[in-house]
């Protein structure tokens, strides 16, 4: 399944409507502060179904949200329940087109990752669900990409799973540790490789990402969107970004927001 457009009226409580119109692959969405990238993708991440033990971690309340599907179940429209419907001009509405119709009684879930969840306090039970799901050949892909990247650097870290759970070796100090002890730009880059694998082992791949450069040097983040893809051939990536380092080699799949309104 592939996310085709977005649409939503009076955008930000504005009178400007918003139309993206989406690559299967990857797409990045840049744009000043406080201009509305954070607030699309969660827009996005509320409309679609995703992973119900994601929505149980942060106790989601399924009737905050309102489906309405076409009748060929490509389409689905949320009307924002503070406003009033008769009022159009007061009205926000969102709509999703995707590449094949969604069963709402089926289990779909996309995967949504921003840097809240780095500090939320739920990121091991996070980290712990996705590893017990994930194919031994998924584990030693994410093991060779996380190397692979850091070749080049300071840390120069081996991973292995064992039991359930993830340990580093730090070749500086020659010694073993629990995945919780790397750094923070370490730890969001091996969280983002993780929920990359599990979005390819899913039956609906779509990845949103906020801002995954947090914490991660430049050399890095000019490695990271090719190890994306290496693991997750089939997954269509969103992805709000502020860095050219990432989007450098995608500028044909690059929106400012500010041009998305009309």
């Amino acid at each position: 399944m592939k996310l085709k457009s977005v649409t939503i009226t009076n955008f930000m409580q504005s009178s400007k409507n918003l139309e993206w119109q989406l690559n299967p692959s990857v797409n990045f969405l840049v744009g000043t502060n406080s201009s509305g990238k954070t607030l699309l993708l969660k827009t996005i991440q509320s409309l679609l179904p995703f992973d119900k033990d994601e929505l149980n971690l942060k106790n989601f309340n399924f009737n905050d949200v309102k489906y309405f599907f076409a009748p060929n179940g490509c389409n689905i429209a949320v009307v924002d329940d503070q406003s009033d419907y008769k009022d159009c001009k007061n009205t926000t509405l969102s709509s999703l087109n995707l590449s094949q119709p969604i069963n709402p009684n089926k289990h779909n879930p996309i995967s949504y990752f921003s840097l809240d969840y780095l500090f939320d306090g739920l990121l091991h039970n996070r980290i712990s669900h996705i590893v017990n799901n994930l194919t031994d050949e998924l584990k030693e892909n994410v093991v060779n990409a996380f190397q692979y990247i850091f070749n080049d650097t300071v840390l120069k870290s081996n991973l292995s799973f064992k039991n359930g759970d993830i340990y580093y070796h730090n070749h500086k100090i020659q010694d073993i540790k629990n995945f919780k002890y790397l750094s923070s730009g370490g730890l969001n880059l091996l969280t983002l490789l993780l929920y990359v694998a599990y979005t390819e082992h899913n039956s609906t791949k779509i990845l949103l990402l906020d801002l995954p450069e947090v914490g991660i040097d430049l050399l890095v983040q000019t490695k990271i969107m090719q190890q994306f893809l290496q693991l997750a051939p089939n997954t269509q990536f969103i992805i709000v970004t502020h860095s050219a380092h990432i989007f450098n080699d995608y500028c044909e799949q690059t929106c400012d927001i500010s041009e998305l309104l009309k």
